[in-house]
């Protein structure tokens, strides 16, 4: 892909993979992969304080207005690709923020879709226990009604990846105190966070960095949530 200026438009930046993904038909490729954050500069470079200058980062649709020449082309010369891109998701009336991937089959349809964020959970060995044991034990209970967030999802549509996606905290630290604050309030408040560990000898780097996120970046946005002090009766029975 080679350096995108800041002042670079998503059009220019897509002639450009537009044109790799030509050179690579040409050379016989049948999957063109790009990189991560691929449609834009790499913005975490630059301090920026204003979230609407932020925003301009992200895609609010997959393809959009600029990227539908890039499926176009996929399809017409019979090429699948994998692109990331940074993601703006307001499908639950917040706005959330995803480093995104996509793969794209030689027709020019999505068929995956990953946050990048969520595979250390889901490809870890959390998503291990999850779906070869937790997961079958709550169906044979038929407690898996209590991880959907809507009734009408059929069981066979609470997977791992739906686990993560739905009831998981995965995502940057943002993401992470926003999904906290956000259980806060649904259930009236709590008063202390419980570190639910797995296996982590594969990676401990990762268990150890996300430890670390969660001291140093999550609590300090999430310090404001003090629950009310307990009523007099029952902080006398407790």
């Amino acid at each position: 892909m080679g350096p995108i200026a800041r002042t670079e438009s998503r059009a220019a930046v897509v002639r450009r993979m537009i044109d790799l993904m030509r050179q690579a038909k040409a050379l016989g490729a049948e999957v063109v992969a790009y990189p991560e954050a691929a449609l834009t500069a790499f913005f975490p470079h630059w301090f920026t304080e204003d979230e609407d200058e932020v925003d301009t980062w992200f895609e609010r649709e997959m393809p959009g207005p600029d990227t539908q020449a890039l499926f176009d082309e996929a399809r017409r010369l019979g090429v699948g690709f994998h692109l990331g891109y940074c993601e703006l998701d307001m499908s639950s009336g917040r706005k959330r923020r995803f480093n995104s991937s996509i793969l794209v089959e030689d027709s020019g349809r999505i068929i995956g879709k990953y946050e990048v964020v969520a595979r250390l959970s889901v490809g870890g060995m959390m998503g291990r226990m999850m779906g070869e044991y937790f997961l079958p034990l709550l169906s044979n209970f038929g407690f898996k009604e209590y991880l959907k967030h809507h009734p009408d999802v059929p069981d066979s549509d609470v997977t791992v990846d739906y686990c993560a996606k739905r009831n998981w905290l995965v995502g940057s630290p943002a993401t992470v105190a926003e999904k906290l604050e956000q259980i806060y309030e649904d259930v009236g408040g709590f008063g202390q966070l419980c570190v639910f560990g797995f296996d982590y000898q594969d990676n401990p780097g990762a268990w150890h960095n996300s430890l670390r996120l969660i001291q140093e970046e999550v609590m300090p946005r999430v310090k404001h949530l003090v629950p009310n002090a307990p009523a007099p009766a029952l902080a006398a029975a407790q």
